[in-house]
């Protein structure tokens, strides 16, 4: 019994011993969850921000600045303090830091702790589409486009060539040309998807009356009915954009061309033209028998899985925001 009692005495003063390490221990765990929660918010808080920055980039730093922190501010709280920079003409860079609560892990002499979270995120040019059924077999003609405004998109009257291209198609593993008014106008509805587009790429105009295609082609698109502008983006004042319905059936992408003598005059009879870039547009309205096609023009970033992108070079009329730290 005596030995017995020597070791609960022994083992007391062992727990004794070891109780504010042990203490120690457990206040650090608590309050390293609550530290990697903390860090955890501000880092989606940078993520948000330097997308919503590099989103503005194309209008200016100043817009870019004033976005990233306006959505930090959403994201994050009072106490953080962020930066704004830009590292590359085409790169936002956010820094945010996070003074966190110490709540337990004090008693051990921890403290005090800041969180950090770092973004960058870039604009890419698109120069390529693949796969997209929102890419319809129609070309603008290239020019100093205005977010915001309104362009003739389609016009049936204006020359032997009006807008229309004949859009190859995708066909089994391999593409197809899409030389009839059926295959120009289930482009049109969605039914069938155009091959692969590059800038640079020579693609053959489509000359004819084609307003009655146009129309079953819209008219399976939308349903027959547009839906307000107001209702699928909004225009910004510092001329950006922000898409409010990403899967309106009215949001289309265009091949910016010129003709292949490099002007920006369509061609006559069966010619082609060079595509130069990609516009977003959004579909406004067509005239009573759709020989005219009207569509708003969008400085926005798209869905990135939508084409292969390259570095922005400071012109492009399309482009897509990624994070790339």
């Amino acid at each position: 019994m005596r030995r017995l009692r020597d070791q609960r005495g022994q083992t007391a003063v062992f727990v004794v011993f070891l109780l504010p390490a042990l203490l120690g221990i457990g206040a650090l765990a608590i309050d390293v969850g609550f530290w990697y929660a903390q860090k955890r918010n501000v880092q989606n808080a940078a993520d948000a921000a330097a997308l919503a920055g590099a989103a503005r980039l194309p209008n200016g730093m100043p817009a870019a600045q004033s976005a990233a922190q306006a959505t930090y501010a959403v994201n994050g709280t009072g106490t953080d303090s962020v930066t704004v920079a830009f590292p590359r003409a085409d790169t936002v860079s956010v820094t945010a830091r996070r003074p966190a609560t110490v709540f337990l892990a004090g008693v051990v002499g921890i403290g005090p702790v800041v969180v950090e979270g770092r973004a960058e995120a870039s604009v890419r040019s698109f120069a390529r589409i693949e796969n997209d059924y929102d890419l319809l077999p129609w070309g603008v003609m290239r020019q100093s486009f205005v977010p915001g405004q309104s362009y003739a998109i389609y016009m049936d009257s204006s020359s032997a060539n009006n807008g229309a291209l004949a859009l190859p198609t995708v066909n089994g593993s391999g593409c197809s040309s899409t030389g009839s008014a059926s295959d120009y106008r289930d482009t049109i509805q969605g039914a069938d998807v155009a091959c692969p587009v590059s800038i640079g790429d020579v693609l053959p105009t489509k000359s004819g009356t084609m307003a009655g295609p146009t129309r079953q082609g819209l008219d399976q698109r939308t349903g027959g009915t547009f839906q307000p502008i107001s209702s699928i983006v909004q225009f910004e004042p510092d001329g950006g954009a922000t898409i409010l319905n990403e899967n309106s059936p009215q949001l289309v992408k265009l091949a910016i061309v010129e003709s292949l003598s490099g002007s920006t005059t369509w061609p006559g009879g069966s010619g082609s033209v060079r595509v130069v870039g990609f516009g977003y547009f959004v579909i406004s309205g067509t005239n009573s028998n759709a020989s005219e096609v009207y569509g708003v023009f969008i400085r926005a970033q798209v869905p990135p899985t939508a084409g292969t992108t390259t570095a922005w070079d400071g012109t492009s009329t399309m482009f897509t925001v990624q994070l790339t730290r």
